[in-house]
């Protein structure tokens, strides 16, 4: 079972992927709520995670089987408005370092599952403007301050 905390963070940290790329896109918005939906979050906890995001600790998934769902999560969110941003990409690697799974693992399992997602949403009829490859060395480079930390 999920505690209170792991799902405060989750949101939080789905609310900072979506504002990332400064892009308000309503398909992201539809996809946080139904996480939401998912994992019986309020209105509330939206606005409170929103305004107070600084105040929210990230916490790590516990079982392997949440941080992959985490991670699908992450991701879905960051292919959904068609627009893979390199600054949405460095914040879910981020998150897959900090879930403690090894890092060539974790570059794995993230290129992964941008491919099967991806794919899934191009097969319901999605386009992408940016055809950017998940770069793991690319990501190292590019040292960017997260709003995770």
């Amino acid at each position: 079972m999920k505690s209170p905390e792991y799902k405060l963070s989750h949101l939080r940290n789905l609310i900072a992927l979506a504002k990332i790329d400064k892009n308000e896109d309503p398909r992201e918005l539809d996809f946080i709520h139904s996480i939401m939906e998912r994992e019986e979050l309020t209105d509330e906890d939206f606005e409170f995670c929103n305004n107070n995001a600084n105040s929210i600790p990230y916490t790590v998934p516990k079982s392997f089987g949440e941080r992959v769902e985490f991670l699908h999560d992450m991701i879905k969110l960051t292919l959904l408005d068609g627009d893979i941003d390199d600054r949405e990409l460095d914040l879910c690697k981020e998150c897959a370092d900090m879930m403690k799974i090894p890092s060539r693992n974790s570059e794995d399992l993230v290129e992964s599952m941008i491919s099967l997602i991806r794919k899934e949403l191009e097969d319901s009829g999605m386009t992408f403007t940016h055809n950017r490859a998940y770069n793991p060395t690319e990501m190292h480079e590019n040292n960017t301050t997260s709003p995770i930390a």
